[in-house]
């Protein structure tokens, strides 16, 4: 992918509206970069001899944070990509205090 599938112009034009949703788990995985991975991200290491780590937090599939080495993903560097959503299986699940309605 190179940075012309980036469409710009500089037409403005109003937003009508904006709406926000929560991924299911589902659509968390199929937005994944690193779905082909059985757990996702799931190692505690994220270098190893200064290289990011496949399965780790810095996994270049999800973009890269270093001006030497291009997202694995979408080929661009660091400045011009835009990151990539990953995932991480937990063993239990976690609730989200912001999600339980008070009565």
């Amino acid at each position: 992918m190179s940075v012309d599938n980036y469409a710009y112009n500089e037409d403005v034009v109003n937003i009508e509206k904006i709406q926000f949703g929560i991924f299911g788990n589902k659509e968390v995985r199929n937005y994944s970069s690193v779905k082909k991975d059985t757990f996702g991200i799931n190692l505690p290491e994220s270098y190893d001899n200064f290289e990011p780590k496949k399965g780790g937090l810095v996994d270049l599939r999800m973009g890269s944070c270093d001006i030497h080495l291009n997202c694995t993903t979408c080929g661009l560097d660091s400045i011009k990509c835009p990151g990539h959503f990953g995932h991480t299986d937990l063993a239990e699940p976690v609730f989200h205090i912001g999600f339980f309605r008070s009565h």
